[in-house]
């Protein structure tokens, strides 16, 4: 975060500073329309470090592919980002404008920055880009996403006699063998756009006094992805109606882990997103997406996954600019000597 905000610094933006949670802002403009440009910039972890080809930490540039962790998920969009910012702002195109760049925590706080931004920091941005990768196509949706736990309790009896006990773990394993039946149920009942929903179990560990004794504990997590019609009562209630979870609780946690800075935003662990309709704005990134020598537009997809920054979210995706660009054609990139103003700039 650093690196990124002495950059900013460096190419003029108007204010650098650092959120309560410790998110890195830029700013350039103060205009009455808000645009948002936003991209975490941490990691999950590597996992088992001997199945990398190379150092994660240190990546390799490859045929002129850039490979290490992060690098396409997601610190590839904050160059772009941020210097197209400082080419909007040196061209004179952010005047009615401000714009902002996030650089934000999002695998380590399950997304809740964007959230903070919006209901602490008081930044209610009228549109937003996110950088995740997309296979340079126009995103615009993705399924909901819920966080599970499932607890089990037994009594604990040396394991000798484990008869004289209640193995907590024995009791989850129907529970568990019923997820994924489940998950097969949910491959038939797909939405329209943005597919099937899906569920697993991502954790499970058991409480016990000590290796030789019966565990009184099990806790099973679960990642539960939902399409519309798939609310929160719905996804308990097939829980519920799984085998042994009478003998279990079952909730919705919330997150209330500090950042760095000590910063606690409460927030359940649930998000549902969807863009159902082409709104002009989508038609407008599809023609800039032609203009950019990207080919002919596909079909607008939707993601796979789920960030749960719902209100940041929203925000954007409800916007729309009511007006769809004329599909005049550009020149080759190589022999257009027009501004970057001419003929995209108006539709941003």
């Amino acid at each position: 975060m650093d690196a990124v905000g002495a950059r900013m610094t460096d190419l003029g933006f108007d204010e650098v500073r650092r959120d309560a949670m410790g998110n890195i802002l830029g700013r350039i403009g103060n205009g009455p329309r808000v645009l948002l440009y936003d991209s975490h910039i941490d990691t999950v972890g590597v996992a088992d470090a001997s199945q990398w080809q190379w150092d994660p930490f240190e990546g390799k540039i490859e045929d002129g592919i850039i490979y290490g962790l992060g690098a396409g998920d997601e610190k590839c969009s904050t160059p772009p980002m941020i210097y197209a910012m400082a080419a909007l702002k040196k061209l004179g195109l952010a005047r009615d404008w401000t714009l902002y760049y996030f650089g934000n925590m999002e695998e380590w706080c399950d997304g809740i920055s964007g959230n903070a931004l919006v209901e602490h920091e008081g930044i209610r941005p009228d549109f937003v880009v996110i950088g995740e990768s997309t296979n340079m196509e126009i995103y615009r949706g993705h399924r909901g996403r819920t966080e599970v736990s499932v607890t089990f309790k037994g009594r604990s009896c040396h394991a000798s006699a484990p008869e004289r006990g209640d193995n907590a773990l024995y009791k989850a394993i129907p529970f568990i063998q019923g997820i994924e039946r489940l998950h097969q149920e949910l491959k038939t009942r797909p939405d329209p756009f943005l597919g099937a929903g899906s569920i697993t179990v991502t954790s499970i560990s058991t409480h016990s006094v000590s290796l030789n004794a019966v565990p009184d504990e099990c806790s099973l997590y679960l990642d539960r992805r939902m399409h519309p019609a798939e609310t929160k009562e719905v996804v308990l209630n097939e829980l519920r109606a799984l085998p042994n979870a009478h003998l279990a609780e079952i909730i919705v946690p919330m997150y209330e882990v500090p950042s760095y800075t000590g910063f606690v935003f409460p927030v359940e662990k649930m998000s549902i997103h969807t863009y159902r309709q082409v709104r002009p704005l989508s038609r407008v990134a599809m023609a800039v997406r032609r203009r950019l020598g990207n080919g002919s537009s596909p079909p607008m997809p939707r993601t796979g996954w789920a960030r749960p920054v719902s209100p940041l979210s929203a925000s954007a995706l409800a916007r729309n600019t009511g007006r769809t660009p004329p599909l005049t054609r550009c020149p080759p990139p190589k022999s257009c000597n027009a501004p970057i103003s001419t003929p995209c700039s108006p539709y941003f």
